[in-house]
């Protein structure tokens, strides 16, 4: 009978606008590489015959750009800023969004371990209570999103784990 009043999907935190934004930078960049080039051959129509060399110019600088890129999302993962529990297909789908990049990571409910609020601590050392989910592999993942203890309770529920356990631990 709890089965039936679950939801078939629970979402918490932020889950759109990430793909429009993980690349704004890319198109100034681009226009910034190309506009000289194609200043200078429309106000020198002579140097088109050099046309090919600051096109190589250009790739070489787009390619270290795109580089550099993705070595900094790499380095640097994203939060994790939204989750959604899917009790039909049985599985979490994490949403890291960052200023580089956008991704989402599947984790079957079989392969939770624990979910809880816990305690941690902000950039500057104040005690605060954040979402964690840990994996039976011993990962534990940060929720960076805002989560109430009764959703917690929900997702738990969700998961098949005893809802009274959604308690504060320190880290």
């Amino acid at each position: 009978m709890l089965e039936a009043t679950l939801p078939q999907r629970l979402s918490f935190g932020r889950l759109d606008g990430a793909t429009s934004g993980a690349l704004r930078w890319l198109s100034p960049i681009l226009l910034g590489l190309c506009a000289p080039m194609v200043i200078g051959l429309l106000v020198f129509p002579s140097l088109i015959e050099h046309a090919r060399f600051g096109l190589m110019v250009i790739l070489v600088a787009v390619l270290v750009i795109a580089v550099a890129a993705y070595a900094f999302s790499v380095l640097n993962p994203a939060p994790i800023t939204g989750l959604v529990f899917d009790r039909d297909a049985r599985t979490v789908t994490m949403k890291q969004v960052g200023s580089l990049a956008t991704s989402m990571t599947i984790i079957g409910f079989d392969d939770i371990a624990d979910l809880r609020l816990a305690q941690g601590y902000d950039d500057d050392g104040y005690p605060l209570v954040v979402p964690e989910l840990k994996t039976r592999k011993g990962e534990t993942f940060r929720i960076e999103a805002e989560i109430t203890s009764v959703e917690i309770e929900a997702a738990r529920r969700i998961l098949g784990f005893p809802t009274a356990r959604a308690d504060t631990r320190r880290r």
